[in-house]
């Protein structure tokens, strides 16, 4: 008898035991008597993505924002509110999944605050925020420029 004989009758019996094993141990793993994964209901939002395409920029920059939210019970309005007075809302009528591209124009150099605040249909909230920071554009006059922009963020020491 020759040292290492018979080895390759014993590995494909041993690859056809380790996939019985293994399918034994899948099939007991989807029991039907396990209860089902449930999300909680009643849960707020979720805003998975608040995202923009600049974070400085010039003014007159039409920025770019990526969203995305969903609700187990759905989603009832959307609000922007861009950090300078003035604010925009979707209203969403219960859809689950919200995630729009949208562009927005930030005229006056400053520095401002984007919050995205999503509600769901049992006015549940979830909040996101980004941070800009405008600069004046290279085409501007010093007399359309807000003194106090340059006053508080280009001249101190």
């Amino acid at each position: 008898m020759q040292l290492g004989s018979g080895q390759g009758k014993l590995a494909p019996l041993v690859g056809s035991l380790l996939c019985l094993v293994v399918a034994i141990l899948f099939v007991s793993g989807c029991n039907d008597d396990d209860p089902p994964v449930v999300v909680p209901p009643d849960s707020p939002p979720d805003i998975t993505l608040f995202t923009a395409d600049s974070t400085s920029f010039d003014a007159g920059y039409d920025v770019t924002f990526g969203i995305r939210a969903s609700d187990d019970v759905g989603l009832d309005s959307a609000v922007f509110d861009y950090g300078d007075k003035s604010k925009r809302t979707f209203l969403l009528n219960g859809i689950k999944h919200f995630a729009p591209f949208y562009q927005r124009e930030y005229g006056v150099a400053g520095f401002y605050t984007t919050t995205l605040t999503v509600f769901d249909k049992k006015k549940q909230t979830a909040q996101a925020s980004i941070e800009f920071m405008v600069y004046p554009s290279p085409d501007s006059t010093p007399s359309t420029l807000k003194p106090s922009f340059f006053r508080k963020n280009h001249f101190q020491n």
